[in-house]
């Protein structure tokens, strides 16, 4: 039988919520997280870490001390040169309210020395493993900018094996050090044979394309990276989109507009970039589409034709066309205004706005989809036989491959799960700063 728990997380939690803590940007994640491996720790006998930032210390030693155990500890993650190091914030111990570090540090820069202690002095039985595939499909902006990366790992999750069953965490932070704290949430289904079973062979395809860091090369800009596509059927209630699941963004977006086309009740949408109505796809990059410009719309567009029937239509996001403090800019400002302009001309349509947002996920009646990825229109593209032969922005030899995002949807109906985040959403909800406005 399933057993779930679910854990929130805010800034109103902390005294200093706008500062940088050394346990990471979501504190009270780490503490759950960390109690529950402690409570496995004799039972465990492999575990697989996915995230797109691995700089935490506490969790790095709670994962050395498992491998010393005589756990089998697979940890994945994007290129350093990926981590953020914009200019370095003070980062402060929450147990004491003081500075950690002598200097103010960047998060690249606190991922720098776990980096080099693991290909210095590897700690047997753990594995720290580097997946360098891009997301690339046009030539604009600077896809190679130090810091600025583009690469495809968005997923934080985690498989614990022990004898007897097992377990899989997701969460919508990835824990690191060097930013504020941010809303964030995480999930815990144990022994679920299924979801386990999905779940690991996920975690094994992606671990066997990944590199191990003594092997990588830092130099290297991997844009010739080869990543093999397969054709593997997946339903919800786990759904994993990744450049090596052929065409499996655009599956889980035809899954998900056919569920949310079914919601007659409610249907609620918390994203921190909520930019999924309208956007374009390069045909010429895929093997199955003509070669010209192919205009789609995202699964926005029924969220809002769900409030013609009446249902209880709600998007909370981070993102405002003009920013703003503690809000995010969106990229198309456009289709977003236009997006706006539709949504507000049906009364049954409310949209808000909250700084601080982490997660992704909506509501539909009775069920919940998570999302380890903000619902942006890229994330749901999948483009088999990308060519580029150089970027406007940056002297590159070009990128070939697949693009696509490597994420998760995840549909869970446990009613106590569900209740829960929905509290949590209606409570984000009365939150809200700003109210958006019809546009003039």
């Amino acid at each position: 039988m399933s057993k779930y728990q679910c854990v929130f997380d805010s800034p109103q939690s902390y005294p200093l919520s706008d500062d940088c803590y050394l346990q990471g940007c979501n504190p009270g994640l780490l503490r759950f997280l960390l109690s529950y491996l402690q409570q496995r720790e004799g039972q465990l006998t492999e575990l697989y870490l996915c995230t797109p930032i691995y700089n935490n210390s506490f969790l790095h030693r709670a994962l050395q001390k498992l491998a010393k155990r005589g756990v089998e500890v697979r940890i994945i993650t994007r290129p350093i040169d990926s981590y953020p190091n914009t200019p370095p914030r003070w980062i402060v111990d929450l147990a004491d309210q003081q500075p950690a570090f002598d200097t103010a540090k960047t998060p690249y820069q606190v991922a720098r020395d776990i980096f080099a202690d693991q290909y210095k002095r590897p700690t047997e039985r753990l594995r720290l493993q580097i997946f360098p595939h891009l997301a690339v499909r046009h030539t604009e902006g600077n896809p190679f900018a130090p810091g600025q990366q583009p690469y495809s790992l968005e997923v934080t999750a985690l498989l614990c094996l022990f004898r007897g069953g097992g377990s899989v965490l997701f969460s919508s932070s990835d824990l690191h050090v060097g930013s504020g704290v941010r809303e964030g949430h995480l999930l815990l289904e144990e022994n679920d044979w299924k979801l386990l079973q999905n779940t690991r062979r996920f975690f094994e395809e992606l671990s066997r394309l990944a590199i191990d860091v003594q092997a990588f090369d830092f130099k290297h800009q991997y844009g010739d990276f080869e990543v093999p596509s397969l054709r593997l059927e997946q339903r919800l209630p786990v759904f994993f989109l990744a450049p090596f699941y052929h065409n499996s963004p655009s599956q889980a977006e035809a899954e998900l507009i056919q569920r949310i086309r079914a919601a007659e009740q409610r249907v609620y949408v918390q994203s921190p970039i909520a930019n999924c109505y309208e956007y374009e796809v390069d045909g010429h990059f895929h093997s199955s589409l003509e070669d010209e410009i192919i205009e789609h719309f995202g699964f926005f567009r029924p969220v809002l034709e769900r409030a013609s029937i009446k249902a209880d239509v709600r998007f909370l996001t981070s993102s405002y066309p003009e920013g703003g403090k503690d809000l995010s800019p969106v990229a198309d400002e456009k289709a977003f205004t236009e997006f706006v302009r539709i949504a507000k001309a049906t009364p049954s349509n409310q949209l808000a706005t909250l700084p601080h947002l982490g997660s992704s996920f909506l509501i539909l009646d009775d069920q919940l989809i998570l999302s380890s990825s903000p619902f942006r229109p890229d994330v749901f593209v999948f483009l088999d036989q990308v060519r580029i032969q150089g970027f406007t922005a940056a002297e590159s030899d070009g990128y070939r491959g697949i693009f696509s995002t490597t994420s998760l949807l995840w549909l869970v109906d446990e009613p106590s799960v569900v209740a829960a985040y929905r509290q949590h959403f209606e409570h984000q909800w009365e939150r809200a700063l700003l109210r958006w406005q019809k546009p003039r």
